[in-house]
């Protein structure tokens, strides 16, 4: 009977362990920043399908002919985000004057925090946001989002891999859509902004949800590096040529989410560099 219950206490142990074991790749890019963020799950959102603009009641859940994460075997579609400042709600009690934070390439929440709020290390001594400043807490409620695959959203890392659905800029901007409006309860956004990849962002957003914002402000946003630009292209077909060049995403295709843990050391560097593709 000892043996039993020691056996059964080692068994509890090591699916304890097992189930509080870290993601592949963490959440946050400043895990300083960690506990700030939140989490919002989409259920069967369908990320790589083709979007009707002259129709969004054909896209409330993503593209038509898109696949959802649950139907290969992952959780529900999930968001993240870092909410500050002072909402200012309407009469039915949606928030009005909200401002939107897209971030830039491989960057998160975490970073726009880091870089852009009143009092952090990299802010620098004439931040973004905080208290009397450009964005200013004491008007609005400030909501920075991570993008889709990267971070604290959902991501290839989470264990589909390769695997993951092929998404677009629409899929981004939707999935956040459907944050800040369904769950946060934003009826209006004073202003959607973004830095990068977060200023492509930003005019998608005024192509999407023309109606939705005050005003769009893009910060060195371009759509050349996606197709047009030599230097962009040289810089992403370089990034993966890195990845299809490690021997354990060639031995494996691209598929090593079920390797043994003691495996995962090595993985995890790789998996680094896919969470930024």
């Amino acid at each position: 009977m000892r043996r039993l219950l020691f056996s059964l206490l080692i068994l509890f142990v090591g699916i304890t362990v097992a189930s509080a074991e870290p993601p592949f790749t963490r959440r946050s890019s400043q895990p300083q920043h960690d506990a700030l963020k939140q989490y919002y799950e989409i259920p069967n959102f369908r990320l790589g399908g083709k979007y009707d603009l002259n129709d969004s009641s054909k896209w409330e859940n993503g593209g038509k002919g898109g696949t959802t994460l649950e139907s290969l075997g992952a959780g529900k579609l999930r968001t993240a985000y870092i909410a500050i400042g002072t909402p200012r709600r309407d009469s039915a009690g949606e928030i009005i004057n909200a401002v939107i934070i897209n971030s830039y390439y491989s960057g998160d929440s975490t970073d726009m925090y880091e870089q852009w709020v009143k009092g952090t290390a990299l802010s620098g001594g004439e931040p973004v946001i905080g208290p009397g400043r450009p964005i200013d807490t004491d008007r609005y409620y400030v909501v920075m989002v991570d993008p889709l695959g990267t971070w604290g959203a959902s991501k290839p890392s989470d264990g589909l891999g390769i695997k993951f659905p092929q998404y677009s800029y629409f899929d981004m901007v939707q999935a956040n859509y459907r944050l800040i409006h369904d769950y946060l309860k934003v009826g209006h956004a004073a202003l959607i902004t973004g830095v990068s990849m977060g200023g492509t962002q930003t005019y998608v957003w005024g192509v999407m949800h023309p109606d939705f914002m005050g005003a769009l402000m893009p910060i060195g946003g371009t759509t050349q590096s996606d197709a047009q630009d030599p230097v962009g292209n040289w810089t992403f077909q370089l990034m993966t040529a890195a990845i299809e060049a490690d021997p354990v995403w060639q031995s494996t295709k691209g598929d090593y989410y079920n390797l043994p843990k003691e495996s995962r050391r090595c993985l995890r560097l790789v998996s680094a560099r896919i969470d930024r593709l």
